[in-house]
């Protein structure tokens, strides 16, 4: 386990907290609307890619151990490179060490905009770690892969947000093996088209969903076929990629559902009928145990209120008290230990939560707060504000904003 008298190493780096957009908003001016709605998106836009950059790789997150990348040594001062378990030698066995893949169903393996004809993997332990250097000619088709490498495996997959590159994606892979210790012994990054600009959103969120209903109930299944379990990370838009992949007919019963600052919305975990309630229980029957990790201090997420009416997951809201939640659902508010939207991927909490307490036998209750003292129970789940801008509401058409973002009408289709 984290800390204590354990043999895994714990990521003591100080955490970085996301700062607030500074932005600032167009005045009503007819003449002058147009022109300021594009500086409006554009600042927004910059201030929004910078939380994202922060999400893998906030300052100063250089390993200090020495690595083995195959026959090739990298730099301790490569803040991207593959970090040894406990052994800082070279001469530790590639099959005794854990195993990093990349799962791609992007064009050319790395296009934020296009989908590829066919998935593809890369082993991580054979490319560089920060430019695609060895990409190219390392990449295989998935249908072409051994997947006797993953058996009896314990296998953790990541889905990650909006507008992520490639090369952060990467940094994030092997940010969290590292800190998930030994707890997994394989470790797969699944990338889709999540698009590059904050106004493409809704091409982002219709990416996700084909993702989710035609590439990864598929690639789930294989895995899960041979593996001993199957783990996910979700974070922001990736949450809405996870459900509803779980939510597929094809998709296979896993074991624990990580939902980090979730884009998805709330009602999803509403385990009821009717309006309001969810519509992907199938997704909510896929997954053993959920675990919702949502934080009030999320400077993002209330930004989707623009473009979409729905609450987001990783913002609760005093729904959450009024509706029956799925029994299989836990609440973990985080807003004591992640202090933005893209925080908790730099929270020691937040990983010993997912490498200790989720991990043993089921949590009795339904809402908990992780502080830095640990995790505790609380009678009822914690509920942050709407989140709503009033600036936003008052002075920034709704309507006109959902226009800009390429819709005559904003649309939802979680």
């Amino acid at each position: 386990m984290f800390g204590g008298k354990s043999n895994t190493t714990l990521d003591t780096r100080p955490r970085y907290e996301n700062s607030d957009i500074n932005s600032h908003y167009p005045n009503s001016d007819a003449e002058k609307q147009e022109l300021s709605i594009n500086k409006f998106l554009a600042t927004l836009g910059e201030g929004l890619q910078t939380l994202q950059t922060w999400q893998t790789n906030p300052p100063g997150l250089n390993s200090k151990k020495k690595v083995d990348l195959i026959s090739q040594k990298v730099s301790t001062n490569d803040e991207s490179s593959i970090p040894s378990s406990d052994d800082e030698s070279s001469s530790s066995s590639f099959d005794s060490e854990k195993k990093l893949y990349l799962i791609s169903d992007r064009e050319s393996f790395t296009n934020q905009h296009e989908f590829s004809t066919e998935t593809q993997i890369v082993n991580v332990k054979l490319i560089s770690s920060i430019v695609q250097i060895n990409l190219k000619e390392n990449i295989k088709t998935y249908k072409g892969f051994k997947l006797k490498k993953f058996s009896k495996r314990k296998i953790l997959i990541l889905i990650h947000g909006f507008t992520v590159k490639y090369e952060n994606a990467l940094k994030t892979l092997l940010n969290v093996s590292n800190k998930v210790g030994d707890r997994y012994d394989a470790v797969i990054g699944y990338l889709y088209p999540a698009c590059a600009k904050f106004y493409q959103y809704n091409k982002a969120k219709e990416n996700g969903l084909h993702a989710a209903e035609n590439r990864l109930p598929g690639i789930l299944h294989s895995i899960r076929s041979v593996a001993e379990r199957v783990d996910i990370i979700a974070h922001s838009m990736g949450t809405i990629v996870a459900m509803h992949a779980l939510n597929q007919s094809t998709s296979p019963k896993i074991d624990k559902l990580f939902l980090l600052g979730g884009a998805l919305e709330e009602k999803s975990i509403f385990e009821c009928d009717g309006q309001g309630c969810t519509t992907l229980k199938r997704a909510l029957s896929n997954a053993k145990n959920i675990y919702v990790l949502y934080s009030c201090n999320d400077k993002v997420l209330p930004w989707l209120h623009v473009i979409d009416s729905a609450q987001p997951l990783g913002r609760l809201s005093e729904s959450i008290q009024q509706k029956p939640i799925a029994k299989n659902v836990c609440l973990i508010n985080t807003t004591s230990v992640v202090k933005g939207h893209s925080a908790y991927f730099q929270s020691r909490e937040v990983f010993k939560f997912i490498y200790d307490d989720a991990q043993g036998s089921s949590l009795e209750g339904t809402s908990f707060s992780l502080t830095f003292d640990g995790l505790s129970s609380s009678e009822h789940p914690i509920v942050c504000s709407k989140g709503k801008n009033t600036t936003i509401s008052g002075r920034f058409s709704k309507k006109f904003v959902a226009f800009k973002f390429g819709e005559k009408k904003a649309r939802s289709k979680d």
